[in-house]
């Protein structure tokens, strides 16, 4: 039975000798997901693993649209794959079971009481414990014919619960609260990143829409966002979700894991400017905004308020 280091011992070290992975769980976060690619890569540079995920709550509960698009993203962009489902017919699945695979073979497998997320896996105390491989995978083959992939979800299965219409920030740059954290695009000087932040691709041979957000010393030490390596998933005041990663070395950026690019595109697209255009502080001055603000709605979900300021 395994009750520590259930991440390392569960999802990161059989990656070693094998090629992919089959999940049942309850309940999933594509916040986690992301997380385990990224920590799948640290770990793994070498190691590319296919991951199969049935969700077995949705029959009875849906899911929330923030993280039907994030599946339906993830399985666009992961290489080699990632496979989403979903249970649709019959009872509700509360199960978890975690099957290793080499070359299509189940050679190991998991079961026990830690949903695949990051309260399942970072935050519970929970237990997992050996299994037989080859009836756990005729257990996720049995719950796949009753399962549909992310693609095919019925709307009335959505729940929008989570879904933000109306604007978070009132319409001043003086506010701020507790429960949320003002980040700058600038540099500590106040000045615009030539090689860093927005432009951070703006060098030869790399994508010129490659950026990340800057973290300052004092946002860095505030514990307002997840440890290094740790993604969520945020919506911003358009409409807009993307996962994030506190990253670099000092912790001093938030990524899209995704690719690099993916929060290069959004900024310029929101300041108006050209795929690839190097973004000046005039760009940001001409928006009204120098900063983001984000707010914390739960441990892998957060706001990003970028909107004009109302004059």
């Amino acid at each position: 039975m395994i009750s520590t280091n259930l991440f390392q011992d569960v999802l990161i070290t059989p990656a070693a000798t094998h090629d992919e992975l089959c999940i049942v769980s309850g309940y999933a976060s594509p916040a986690f997901v992301q997380t385990h690619l990224y920590q799948l890569k640290e770990h793994h540079t070498n190691t590319k693993i296919k991951i199969n995920l049935i969700i077995g709550m949705v029959v009875s509960e849906g899911i929330s649209e923030v993280n039907h698009n994030s599946f339906i993203r993830l399985m666009n962009t992961v290489n080699p794959k990632f496979e989403c489902y979903y249970v649709v017919k019959g009872p509700p699945v509360h199960a978890k079971t975690y099957i290793w695979l080499k070359e299509g073979i189940p050679q190991h497998a998991y079961v026990g009481s830690a949903n695949y997320s990051s309260n399942g896996f970072f935050t519970n105390r929970e237990i997992v414990t050996d299994a037989n491989a080859t009836l756990c995978m005729n257990y996720y083959n049995y719950l796949l014919q009753d399962s549909i992939t992310s693609y095919h979800l019925d709307n009335n299965k959505i729940n929008r619960r989570e879904k933000i219409n109306t604007p978070l920030i009132p319409n001043t740059p003086n506010y701020i609260s507790t429960d949320t954290l003002e980040v700058s695009l600038l540099d500590s000087k106040g000045e615009m990143h030539t090689r860093a932040g927005l432009n951070w691709g703006q060098r030869d041979g790399r994508n010129k829409n490659q950026a990340y957000i800057p973290i300052n010393g004092s946002s860095r030490s505030s514990g307002f966002f997840p440890p290094k390596g740790i993604a969520f998933t945020t919506i911003t005041d358009d409409g807009v979700s993307f996962e994030l990663v506190v990253a670099q070395d000092n912790n001093k950026a938030l990524e899209t894991p995704q690719s690099n690019a993916i929060l290069g595109q959004y900024f310029r697209q929101r300041l108006n400017l050209s795929s690839g255009t190097f973004v000046t502080k005039d760009n940001l001055l001409a928006y009204g905004r120098t900063s983001v603000i984000f707010k914390k709605l739960n441990d892998d979900l957060y706001f990003m308020d970028f909107a004009q300021w109302k004059k």
